[in-house]
């Protein structure tokens, strides 16, 4: 009967220990998000590029993305450092490759504290490209964007804000 007391008052005592320590492990998480004056680091991933419509522009295509003059690739990802009172654009681009090429583009200003810190936000920019001559002159090609972006926290950090 003794032990199985004990066992009843260890376990409390374990899940209460647990429990105080992921609130703690969060509080420090929270707070670290909303420091102004310390860099912090933003994956972004460029996660898809699609092709959304094609009214006989062409079939033979380029794109990219610039984040803050960085080129980007599909599936690659950046880590930028960044301070939560700064901005981030984007440009992103759609080359048709024929005797005169068609391209349309597309740019967004991103201010880094819009984004949610604690979670992954993901920006899709549309590129629409004009047809610029022949029998299907003033056809469009829309091309969407896919980007990812989020906070990247290491473990270290989170236990420094802790101490």
């Amino acid at each position: 009967m003794k032990r199985k007391i004990w066992l009843v008052i260890d376990m409390t005592i374990l899940v209460v220990l647990i429990l105080t320590g992921v609130r703690l492990f969060h509080d420090a998480k929270e707070h670290a998000l909303n420091k102004i004056d310390t860099p912090i680091n933003l994956e972004i991933t460029l996660k898809d590029v699609s092709l959304l419509s094609n009214q006989s522009v062409g079939d033979s295509w380029e794109t990219g993305l610039k984040v803050n003059e960085h080129k980007l690739q599909v599936g690659n990802t950046l880590v930028l450092e960044s301070f939560i009172d700064e901005e981030i654009t984007f440009n992103a681009g759609a080359v048709e490759h024929d005797n005169i090429p068609d391209v349309g583009t597309s740019n967004y200003l991103l201010k880094v504290s819009d984004l949610n810190l604690a979670e992954e936000n993901l920006l899709e920019m549309d590129v629409s490209v004009k047809e610029n001559r022949g029998r299907y002159s003033g056809n469009y090609a829309r091309f969407e964007f896919l980007i990812s972006i989020k906070r990247k926290v290491d473990f270290y950090s989170i236990i420094q804000e802790l101490i």
